[in-house]
């Protein structure tokens, strides 16, 4: 039995069917930019192979004249809840930072997932996999560490925490000044919304109303610059 579970989703032109028989998901496009999309994901899932520690994820692609087609197998495991506060989800992000400093290659063309949140991470005992690379790129004008800054910041912002609370903001200090100390581009830390594409720019500022206003400036530029406030003071990296 095949069931549509998405259709163009985020205007991406990509449907996606799963297979209950055959436990696979099907994502499919007829669009110029659905196929650059889903040749992305292909490389972007070629790359997650290459660095994993376990069980590989099984894909195919399949290239029509009129048409791609990309199979998944289902991969079993958690998802964490998103929205929940970052507290909460303080210990899915360790396993991610931990994973991407350990595993995550540096090289003068830095690779990125692109769309680096909870919802497309599905965590097994202490292993987890990340699906939907649709955003997959290598460029010189990343640095290493934007898919971690994008994950740390998107735990924060879309859930929408009116409040940070003492405990998540704790543990987003932890886990920030974590990067601070295995040298990632600290220019980068101190601003990390100068030097994201506006893609992920527009993504946070959807969200940004929702998001604690002591925490993160409220003044948006055209160029949609963004500027930590709390983490530039010195005591928060010396403690």
């Amino acid at each position: 039995m095949l069931a549509l579970i998405r259709e163009n989703s985020h205007n991406n032109d990509i449907s996606v069917y799963y297979d209950y028989k055959k436990k696979k998901y099907y994502k499919i496009t007829i669009s110029d930019y659905g196929k650059n999309l889903i040749h992305n994901e292909f490389m972007g899932l070629n790359f997650f192979n290459k660095l994993r520690y376990e069980k590989k994820i099984f894909f195919k692609l399949y290239k029509k004249k009129n048409y791609r087609r990309l199979e998944i197998d289902k991969i079993e495991g958690v998802k964490a809840k998103y929205n929940n506060s970052f507290y909460k989800n303080s210990k899915y992000f360790e396993k991610i930072v931990n994973f991407y400093i350990s595993k995550w290659p540096k090289g003068k063309n830095q690779i990125a997932h692109g769309d680096f949140t909870l919802d497309n991470v599905i965590f097994k005992k202490n292993n987890f996999v990340i699906l939907d690379w649709e955003h997959f790129k290598k460029s010189k004008k990343l640095f290493f560490g934007y898919d971690l800054v994008y994950i740390l910041l998107s735990g924060i912002i879309l859930p929408g925490e009116k409040n940070f609370k003492h405990d998540s903001k704790r543990e987003f200090k932890r886990l920030y000044k974590k990067l601070y100390n295995y040298k990632i581009n600290k220019n980068f830390l101190n601003n990390p919304f100068n030097t994201i594409d506006k893609i992920i720019a527009n993504i946070f500022t959807d969200n940004l109303i929702k998001s604690p206003k002591k925490f993160v400036t409220t003044s948006i530029n055209k160029n949609f610059k963004f500027k930590i406030v709390n983490f530039l003071d010195e005591e928060v990296f010396n403690k």
